[in-house]
């Protein structure tokens, strides 16, 4: 489908703990901007007003406040979801608040969400699941979690949660197992990251781009980050040999020196390092007319530009902008994921030899000086 090119003007609602406070918001209107991200930092929605009346000053609202925003035009408006408000700044001249509201939750809202920010302590047996640490970590904050079930069936290895808060726990495993981690509208939506398919395994909508709707465009080509075949290892006992994992072919080769406890938590990880290089092989930029249907992680299509920028792209992130100029959109696009299998080796190695104190060439004497027999 193509980009919305409407002739009537944008418009937004805006709705704070379920109360419409629209008509307060376009009274002081200067500008909206709305950024929905894949990478690891919050969505942000910053709403900047006109504060140059001094006999009606504006009042910083309480923090927390739960605030819902609509984005399109008179003839189309679509939900863009929830974001709680934990900043305002006011700057001069002219004089201005700004009030940012994030998708993350970094104080208890007024509605029940918990802070996801404090830190805790706590371990993850063997053996859990993506989806099981996802509805475990939802359950403890008030959320509902949503897992695709190509991240969800993974398994993860024992591990603690050591003074780190949940927050910064589902970024972490979401970066090694190359999963998109999105805390928007109350819910912790987990995908696999340039799968274009939402957390319910539904096909993302594509969206084609033409020159005609471009106002700047930048398209980048480059191999420095681009792998040919990355090696993982894995030990499963303490007495078995160090096994690894060749996933890819031909070079550049790439060794990730963790060493992980199984097969499929290598090939995981391997797996996730090769999609990411070869998705950053490729990275375009533009502004364009804006469309509240584009979020992240969709697929786009770019046509009738230029032989070497025209094709297939993911949304890696999408600003929304809107004031007094209109209504426009920047775009970060990458390469998608390859829709073919990587090729998948396993190398075995032999088990390590016993130590023997009796052996000079054994490592057990490595290091040993041996001093010469006392003279009679």
């Amino acid at each position: 489908m193509d980009l919305i090119r409407s002739e009537l003007n944008p418009i937004f609602n805006v709705r704070a703990n379920n109360n419409d406070i629209t008509a307060l918001i376009r009274e002081r209107f200067s500008a909206l901007t709305l950024t929905d991200e894949t990478g690891y930092e919050s969505d942000i929605l910053e709403i900047t007003l006109v504060n140059d009346d001094p006999t009606n000053r504006i009042r910083i609202p309480p923090k927390g406040g739960e605030i819902e925003i609509d984005l399109g035009f008179e003839d189309f408006v679509r939900p863009m979801g929830m974001y709680v408000f934990d900043e305002a700044e006011i700057a001069a001249w002219p004089c201005t608040v700004t009030l940012r509201c994030r998708a993350a939750v970094f104080s208890k809202t007024k509605q029940g969400k918990e802070n996801m920010t404090n830190q805790v302590s706590r371990s993850w047996e063997k053996g859990t699941t993506i989806l099981g640490m996802a509805n475990k970590v939802a359950a403890d904050h008030n959320m509902t979690a949503k897992v695709s079930a190509e991240v969800g069936s993974i398994e993860l290895p024992h591990f603690d949660q050591h003074d780190e808060s949940d927050l910064n726990l589902l970024l972490r495993v979401g970066q090694k197992y190359d999963a998109v981690v999105k805390i928007a509208n109350g819910l912790i939506i987990i995908t696999k990251r340039g799968s274009k398919k939402s957390a319910s395994g539904e096909p993302l909508p594509v969206i084609t781009i033409r020159e005609e709707d471009l106002t700047a465009y930048t398209w980048r080509s480059s191999t420095k980050e681009a792998m040919g075949t990355i090696i993982t290892f894995y030990r499963e006992t303490k007495k078995a040999a160090r096994q690894e994992v060749q996933v890819g072919s031909g070079e550049p080769v790439r060794r990730l020196g963790t060493l992980y406890k199984s097969k499929d938590m290598a090939l995981s990880v391997a797996k996730a390092a090769l999609a990411k290089s070869q998705r950053d092989e490729l990275e375009l930029s533009v502004t364009c007319v804006g469309d509240p249907r584009v979020m992240a992680e969709m697929m786009v299509t770019v046509t009738g530009v230029y032989d070497e920028v025209d094709g297939d792209y993911i949304v890696k992130s999408v600003r929304h902008n809107l004031s007094s100029s209109g209504y426009s959109m920047d775009l970060s696009l990458v390469k998608p994921n390859s829709e073919e299998d990587p090729a998948v080796k396993v190398v075995a190695h032999e088990a390590p030899k016993k130590k023997s104190k009796d052996d000079p060439n054994d490592d057990y004497n490595a290091g040993v000086i041996t001093l010469p027999p006392l003279k009679k």
